[in-house]
Formats: C-alpha cells, structure tokens, sequence
C-alpha cells in the first residue's frame, strides 16, 4: 500500500503543477484561500484521485497475488505487476484531469507529467535493510 500512496502523492503534485502553469493566478487565489487552501487543492485533485484510487481498487486481486506470493519465486513478478498496474493507472489518472487542447496546456501537461513519471534515485529497502517487499 506504501506504494499506492506514493503514487497518490506524485499525482497530486503533478495535478498541481499542471494547474500552477495553466493558471497564472493559482499561487494568488491559493494564498487568498488562507486555511481553506486545503480545501482548494483537494478540489483539483478530485478528478484525478477518484480515477486513480478506483482503479486501483478494481485491480486488488493483483495485490492479493502478490502477497500470497512473497516467500516464494513468483514474488518479484507479481510486485512488478502491481507496480505497474500503480504506474499506469496514475498515468491515466493524469491524462484525464488535465487537457492537452491549447499549446499551454500542453506545456503544462509535459511539465506535470516530468513530476510524476520521474524514477527514484535510489532503491528501497525496509527496516531490516532488505530489499523491500512492500507494495
């Protein structure tokens, strides 16, 4: 699930940046909103989180195959499955909340997607020092 949520996160602030390129007065009404700028951001992500998280959910049978698959040779394989399924459905997430019809959004749309396709630097490991089994 650690994963699931990291993509949750890497979506949200490419939804972000996106809005943030598109929209030249975002910062502006952001910093008007005081503490309601929560509740303006969590608007923007609406769309984007709600496709994400249902598709995830609709794909939990390959979380279930992997956790009965750790310990054993399938482990490696059914994670990368899973992964991927994270992968390609924030991806898709991000395609349908932000448009690419004017050359702006397009640039924005480009930038945005730099933020959320972005490898990680470094590999994971758990508390144990491992290689990671979380998902």
């Amino acid at each position: 699930m650690k994963k699931s949520e990291s993509w949750a996160s890497r979506l949200g602030w490419a939804v972000e940046g996106y809005r943030r390129e598109t929209d030249g007065g975002w910062e502006g009404r952001l910093k008007g909103a005081g503490p309601s700028k929560g509740e303006l951001k969590a608007k923007l992500h609406t769309v984007a989180t709600i496709h994400y998280w249902t598709t995830v959910e609709k794909n939990l049978p390959l979380l279930m195959n992997h956790i009965e698959a750790i310990g054993t040779d399938d482990a490696l394989l059914t994670r990368e499955t899973w992964r991927k399924m994270l992968s390609a459905a924030a991806r898709e997430a991000y395609r349908i909340a932000c448009g690419q019809e004017t050359p702006r959004q397009m640039r924005a749309f480009a930038k945005g997607w730099q933020k959320l396709t972005r490898t990680q630097d470094k590999p994971e490991t758990n508390t144990h020092g491992t290689k990671e089994e979380e998902v």
